[in-house]
């Protein structure tokens, strides 16, 4: 800002639309750090609790072997290369009941030839309730190797169709949604079930997700020995550790979890039927089901708990060049911008509580305008040094406040991993801090114009895969 600690602005730095977009700018900058502190100190109290109980649960442990089946959706299109890898690790998830449904999803490369070699599959013919219309089932086929695995071959809809149509065929009260490129620990399951157990309340739960990149495998679990090379990639690990540890795990004890990563979700079968199924129209679907579940819930006035594990059950590969993390963050902003289209009458709504007057808000405020305030509040220093109205003194001790608390914010999420689950050697956790301090130059900006970018292409409504009448729009009907 370009108040001085000696006076007050003269000149062109006093006008009133200057010191409103100051006041404006320093005003969310209060509100998203105050959000982020808040779920930062409620992790540090729920986090370490819940893992020395966690650790203390043999009987928890016990009754996993006797909670409700699970059934495993793992949608893939064009996976040739990891589908049989990640299929393994699901047939072989322990204690828990379960049976996995593959549903190919119209690939046009190897993917459909790998599982029928992998795993020995024959035609099945299997009578399916249809809960939700799909793109037309070419055959379906079940493992002769493994019998509690199947595999449904259809023709291409997406990911939300390919999972609406897991949900035809699932047998069990339970549905887990995995990712075909995604390694999971043989005990996921039985980490995942434990909320449902503990809290019949429960209908989703969520869990941690590692990084696979650069890993090596010990015991059947990734271990990062060193950080990788790949600058992006320790980029992306300090992300994760961030959104899972200070937000996800902070936000779920208030009940305010608006997000079960499709990669790794365990859902109640008859929340999902009774909210509608999977969206078919969106280009993602995992944060919009979630709100939804949230939105259908307080709709019914219906006690609900939305769950997360904290403990990392899976382990996925990051982007590693520029141009596969500019599509995935232009993917991530585009979704965020439908969910908040399409649900927007959450918003402080009066009748509401948490979710509508903090978790939605922040949700809207802290992330999908994040860019916007980012990129803008950017440009204005820009501006404000071009015309030199610009406060040296007070700028530099505000870029530093933020600065401190980006890295506050990192080290809180190192912390709770260190005190937790020690799952980095401290070279590694050493590395992640430098990363911290360098992802502030170039790493963090261009991360916010892509989501600009994500929002732009919502708003003008470009295809996905190649369709235009079915995208939401922010004039449309809110759920």
């Amino acid at each position: 800002m370009h108040i001085t600690l000696l006076g007050a602005p003269t000149g062109l730095g006093g006008s009133v639309p200057i010191l409103v977009a100051e006041a404006l700018l320093f005003l969310y900058f209060l509100a998203v750090n105050f959000v982020d502190l808040l779920t930062i100190v409620v992790a540090l109290v729920a986090l370490p609790r819940s893992i020395r109980i966690d650790a203390g649960d043999e009987l928890g442990r016990t009754l996993s072997a006797f909670s409700p089946p699970v059934s495993v959706l793992v949608p893939a299109f064009n996976e040739e290369a990891e589908i049989v890898q990640a299929v393994r690790s699901l047939v072989y998830l322990k204690s828990v009941e379960h049976e996995v449904l593959v549903i190919n999803d119209g690939s046009t490369d190897a993917t459909m030839d790998r599982l029928m070699t992998a795993f020995d599959l024959v035609p099945f013919n299997a009578a399916m309730y249809v809960k939700f219309p799909t793109k037309p089932i070419r055959a379906m086929y079940k493992s002769r190797s493994f019998p509690s695995l199947f595999v449904i071959d259809k023709e291409n809809g997406g990911k939300g169709d390919a999972l609406n149509a897991g949900v035809n065929a699932a047998r069990y009260p339970l549905l887990f949604s995995a990712d075909a490129d995604t390694l999971y620990a043989d005990d996921c399951l039985e980490k995942m079930v434990q909320p449902f157990l503990k809290d019949l309340k429960t209908v989703a739960c969520g869990a941690n997700i590692g990084i696979l990149n650069g890993a090596q495998i010990r015991d059947g679990r990734p271990f990062h020995n060193a950080l990788p090379r790949n600058f992006l990639v320790r980029c992306q690990i300090l992300e994760y550790l961030r959104s899972f540890l200070n937000c996800r795990a902070g936000w779920a004890p208030l009940n305010g979890l608006l997000i079960v990563s499709g990669a790794c979700g365990l859902w109640k079968k008859d929340a999902i039927v009774g909210a509608g199924g999977f969206s078919v129209n969106t280009i993602w679907e995992d944060l919009e089901m979630t709100v939804r579940i949230h939105s259908y819930m307080r709709t019914q006035r219906r006690r609900y708990r939305i769950a997360f594990v904290v403990q990392p059950v899976c382990w996925t590969n990051v982007p590693e060049t520029i141009a596969q993390l500019r599509g995935q963050r232009i993917g991530w902003h585009r979704h965020l911008s439908e969910v908040v289209s399409i649900h927007r009458n959450l918003l402080f709504n009066k009748r509401g509580g948490l979710v509508e007057w903090l978790a939605f808000p922040n949700l809207v405020l802290g992330e999908w305008l994040a860019p916007v305030w980012q990129l803008g509040g950017l440009l204005f220093l820009i501006l404000c040094a071009i015309l030199g109205i610009l406060s040296v003194n007070s700028q530099l001790a505000l870029v530093s406040i933020v600065f401190g608390l980006m890295l506050m914010k990192a080290a809180s999420a190192l912390l709770l991993d260190e005190i937790s689950f020690r799952s980095h050697r401290l070279r590694v956790v050493w590395g992640l801090f430098w990363t911290a301090i360098f992802e502030q130059f170039g790493f963090r900006q261009l991360v916010a114009v892509w989501s600009l970018i994500g929002v732009v292409r919502f708003l003008t409504r470009r295809p996905i895969r190649g369709r235009t009448y079915d995208i939401p729009s922010v004039f449309d009907k809110p759920y």
